[in-house]
């Protein structure tokens, strides 16, 4: 999984809407309800993170709260398949500051006409092939809902910091080379630890849980950054 290598910059002349380099900087909220460890449970399963709702909100609702510094492109990778994502290098909540991947859940009908349609493929090193979304293209992306949000806070994580935040987790995931995943599946959340102090924090609708344990276990430590 690649989701923090950085994905890069859109080819001016097809690029999205958005890409702006400079996200205006985060409004003020009543004591700060929407920091990373602060998950709302909502009455139709679902949860709020970082003030999205995965499953439901949109990447343009995402674009509102974290601002227009964003890239965003397609990836297919082997054993991975083809996803599209969009990148923060820096986003704000709650006061807390971190890089921010969404991972986006488009039909396989609309994710094979935006490939189609994008004007320059090209292949990775790794044999991944990125797909430029095409600048008419940017509404529809922009529609998309979320299915993951992952944060990669600036500051570090320890053991005993995340249990104090997120409490013991209902279950560990040994990911290998020092990395540990804990799993909160009631309330949506994994929070990856590394002995490098690289840590992730992932959310997603508790019902789709399991998409991300598995994905989880497919994981190899070096590609989740």
């Amino acid at each position: 999984m690649r989701r923090w290598l950085p994905v890069l910059a859109v080819a001016a002349g097809v690029s999205l809407l958005w890409v702006w380099r400079s996200p205006p900087p985060e409004a003020p909220g009543p004591g700060h309800t929407d920091r990373p460890w602060q998950v709302q449970s909502l009455p139709d399963g679902s949860i709020r993170a970082l003030g999205l709702v995965p499953g439901k909100s949109t990447l343009g609702e995402a674009i509102g709260r974290f601002g227009k510094g964003l890239e965003a492109a397609i990836f297919d990778s082997p054993g991975r398949g083809t996803v599209i994502e969009a990148y923060w290098s820096e986003a704000v909540s709650g006061g807390i500051t971190g890089r921010l991947v969404v991972r986006l859940a488009p039909s396989p009908e609309v994710l094979e006409g935006l490939r189609a349609r994008s004007p320059r493929p090209a292949r990775t090193e790794t044999g991944t092939v990125r797909y430029e979304i095409h600048r008419q293209d940017a509404e529809v992306v922009a529609s998309l809902p979320i299915r993951l949000v992952t944060l990669a806070p600036t500051a570090s994580l320890d053991e005993d910091l995340v249990r104090a935040r997120f409490g013991e987790p209902e279950e560990r995931l040994a990911g290998g080379a020092g990395v540990s995943h804990w799993l909160y599946p009631a309330r949506g959340i994994a929070v990856t630890l590394t002995e490098q102090g690289r840590e992730l924090i992932d959310y997603v609708d508790p019902r789709d849980f399991t998409w991300l344990r598995d994905t989880l276990e497919r994981s190899a430590p070096a590609d989740r950054r």
